[in-house]
Order: C-alpha cells, then sequence, then structure tokens
C-alpha cells in the first residue's frame, strides 16, 4: 500500500511539474500568456469565459500594456488593463491588473 501511494505521489508531482512547464513555454507567447491568464488562471478574480478583444496600447522587448475586453461567468462585460513584463527565459507575466469598467448584459 505505502508503494501505491508513494508510486501515486510521485506521478502527480510528475504531472503537474510537466504542465507547469508545458503552460511557461506557451507563455512565451504574448498573445496566449493574455488569453492563459485572463481565462485560466487560478489566481485572476475576473475570470472571462470569452475575450472579446484584445489591444495592445503599448509594447516594447520587455513590457507590454494591453486592454482586454471580454465576457465573464456571470453575464457581465469586462474590460480591464494588463501590463505584462518578459521574465529573464523570455516568458510574459503579469505585473499588474487594472480594472476599467463592467457592463452587465444581462436583462
Amino acid at each position: 500500500m505505502k508503494k501505491f501511494i508513494f508510486i501515486l505521489l510521485f506521478l502527480l508531482i510528475t504531472v503537474f511539474l510537466l504542465r507547469s512547464q508545458y503552460i511557461s513555454n506557451r507563455c512565451k507567447d504574448m498573445i496566449y500568456a493574455i488569453e492563459h491568464y485572463s481565462m485560466d488562471s487560478m489566481h485572476n478574480s475576473h475570470k472571462l469565459t470569452k475575450i472579446n478583444e484584445i489591444y495592445i496600447d503599448f509594447k516594447d522587448e520587455y513590457v507590454s500594456i494591453v486592454t482586454v475586453t471580454g465576457i465573464d461567468k456571470n453575464n457581465n462585460e469586462l474590460k480591464y488593463n494588463l501590463i505584462l513584463k518578459k521574465n529573464k527565459k523570455s516568458v510574459w507575466k503579469i505585473i499588474h491588473q487594472y480594472d476599467l469598467e463592467t457592463k452587465s448584459l444581462s436583462s
């Protein structure tokens, strides 16, 4: 039984590490990083179910400011700015999120 638990734990850790590495590699693409952090990230308090528009306000080699508009799970239209920074491994990370506006689309 201990051997089974050890193997199961080892497999879970391996899958978690492989998934993290996969996402990190995919986040080298700025648009994928924006979509991932806006829709799939566990730490985003304003998760979107659909992204309507991504507008790049400013971008240089290491920093980018984008405006994201989309629909959340409560059918509200959210609009916010993201500041992204590229780290030493060329992976885009969100530094800050500024809420711009929320509109209710339900009647």
